[in-house]
């Protein structure tokens, strides 16, 4: 009986263990699952660091639709008039929109890692007009458009 017990409480130690790592396991292992006004869609190596979903620079244009120019260290994504600037090791985002630049403060900063820039994706996309959104029971990453959104986004109207 004293060994069942121990058996049990390792074996629940170990889930609860990994439970912390499974989001950032799967998305290493094959991708993470989004929706971009309703259409499935996989982000191919994605991973979450600091309960913040971060992609490869490419990978998040080709999600977003936008114009990448990417260096070894920044990237800009453009979208219709908005333009987005990130840089490795940088909280700061800088946002040019109908010539006028603004900036802010993301909590996790772009990194390169394996030779790709990743970029937080709820940053970039929100800065390009994106409505953000998380399904934690299905751990996918929800984006609409504002065009396709019937109700304007916040606190009293939060995103399906």
């Amino acid at each position: 009986m004293k060994h069942l017990i121990h058996r049990v409480l390792a074996v629940g130690t170990a889930l609860t263990l990994l439970g912390g790592t499974l989001p950032a396991f799967a998305a290493e292992s094959g991708g993470m699952a989004a929706q971009r006004n309703g259409q499935d869609l996989t982000l191919p190596a994605a991973q979450i660091r600091s309960n913040r979903t971060v992609v490869p620079a490419q990978a998040l244009a080709d999600l977003l639709g936008a114009q990448l120019s990417a260096g070894r260290d920044s990237a800009t994504l453009t979208l219709r008039d908005v333009s987005v600037t990130l840089t490795a090791g940088s909280p700061t985002v800088t946002v040019v929109r109908d010539g006028q630049t603004d900036s802010f403060s993301t909590d996790v900063a772009p990194f390169s890692e394996n030779g790709s820039l990743y970029l937080p994706l709820r940053s970039a996309a929100q800065s390009l007009g994106f409505i953000v959104g998380w399904d934690a029971d299905t751990a996918t990453v929800l984006l609409r458009t504002p065009s396709v959104c019937w109700r304007k986004p916040g606190p009293a109207n939060p995103l399906p």
